[in-house]
């Protein structure tokens, strides 16, 4: 390993602790959709899913990012906090849920 690619790594892992045990600020203090960001600027979240979706929904996803220009992981991240932000909204999404995927 070479001494830049080193260096690169032991910084990446100092800024990482430092988001996670920090001060307590403001801007630490926001939505948790807030990323984390790496020396060369890649923003890197705490936690990956992966997300199963049959073809029309992967496809109306896709539509919507891209006539929104946004991502559709921030398409996501924000129905998310709707869910969070807005109990009957949550309500309608779980008992969806419950219909499209019955308990055992």
């Amino acid at each position: 390993m070479t001494g830049s690619m080193r260096d690169k790594i032991a910084r990446t892992a100092q800024t990482a602790q430092h988001a996670q045990t920090g001060p307590t600020t403001a801007a630490n203090r926001t939505a948790s959709s807030v990323p984390f960001k790496r020396p060369n600027g890649r923003a890197s979240f705490p936690r990956r899913m992966t997300l199963d979706l049959d073809d029309a929904r992967y496809d109306w996803l896709r539509r919507e990012a891209y006539d929104s220009r946004l991502p559709a992981a921030e398409l996501l991240r924000a129905a998310i906090a709707l869910m969070q932000e807005d109990p009957e909204f949550r309500q309608r999404v779980v008992t969806r849920a419950e219909t499209e995927h019955p308990a055992p």
